[in-house]
């Protein structure tokens, strides 16, 4: 029940900063329910291999292509702003570690496919692009933010997951860490 002040008038205010006080646990609740909606419970573990992985005209991305590497998993599209800033610095992680790190750009609207290549090759990109397979769905579920990305270790561990753009150096930090993990 909140305080009141009397006034000269005989009638009770309610005391200032009531109203402060609700609206901060009404900002505190928005940005919960955003938090929760763009935060996700990664796997603790991904196999690459039963992910099915094909690529964007539908042939299947040999398991070997993953053998004995660290993997990459991004999630993006070619309309995003975001994903369009951080791909030269995935091209470039490809090229510096080709041996021990595989990159996989997951398109998950067909829509976007054409566009997605096209925009791969007009940046020098050689990394493969994948299609969202359900195998995919199960292991990681609803993507809502693209980009989305999954740092693989060897042996399928996701050592980090993000939603967003991360800063170069971090994700040239996250790479050499699942390069060097066990």
């Amino acid at each position: 029940m909140p305080q009141h002040n009397a006034t000269a008038t005989g009638r009770s205010e309610p005391r200032k900063g009531t109203g402060r006080v609700t609206l901060l646990l009404f900002l505190t609740f928005v940005g919960f329910e955003v938090w929760k909606t763009i935060h996700f419970r990664a796997p603790k573990q991904i196999d690459v291999v039963q992910l099915h992985l094909r690529d964007l005209r539908g042939a299947p991305i040999s398991n070997a292509t993953f053998a004995g590497k660290a993997v990459l998993l991004n999630y993006w599209a070619p309309w995003c702003g975001p994903c369009k800033l951080e791909l030269p610095w995935l091209a470039q992680l490809q090229r510096e570690h080709a041996d021990d790190l595989v990159i996989v750009g997951i398109v998950d609207d067909p829509q976007d496919y054409q566009d997605a290549v096209a925009y791969m090759q007009s940046k020098g990109a050689t990394y493969p692009l994948a299609q969202l397979s359900p195998e995919m769905h199960d292991a990681v579920g609803d993507m809502h933010t693209v980009p989305t990305t999954f740092y693989l270790s060897r042996n399928g561990h996701v050592m980090h997951s993000i939603n967003g753009v991360v800063p170069e150096t971090v994700l040239k930090h996250w790479v050499n860490e699942i390069i060097a993990a066990q």
